[in-house]
């Protein structure tokens, strides 16, 4: 048996149980958010619970969640901005030319 933790996409269930992104431990076996693991015994100590919250699935995924991962993985990452807050820019520019070369 192949069981999926789910808690890499948050859903209400998941936020209400606080089980977002959390590692989950099935069988004796520490289950990390988005990855899976293979179980020889039909139900795993453990399974119940994290079963009826939605934050496994036992064999394959929720199509939904499916589309969802692919958003995910899809969107676009935020850039990343290497300009200072305007604060920290003001707080230079005020600076005499000869600190603010020695990187204040």
């Amino acid at each position: 048996m192949r069981v999926f933790n789910l808690t890499d996409i948050p859903t209400a269930k998941l936020k209400q149980h606080k089980m977002v992104k959390q590692t989950i431990a099935i069988g004796g076996q520490s289950i990390e958010p988005g990855s899976f693991k293979d179980f020889d015994e039909a139900d795993p100590v453990g399974l119940k619970h994290p079963l009826d919250i939605g934050a496994v699935a036992v064999g394959m995924p929720s199509q939904d969640y499916l589309n969802d991962k692919l958003k995910e993985k899809n969107a676009p990452k935020p850039a990343v901005s290497t300009i200072a807050s305007s604060t920290e820019a003001e707080a230079v520019s005020a600076l005499p030319l000869s600190r603010r070369s020695r990187g204040a």
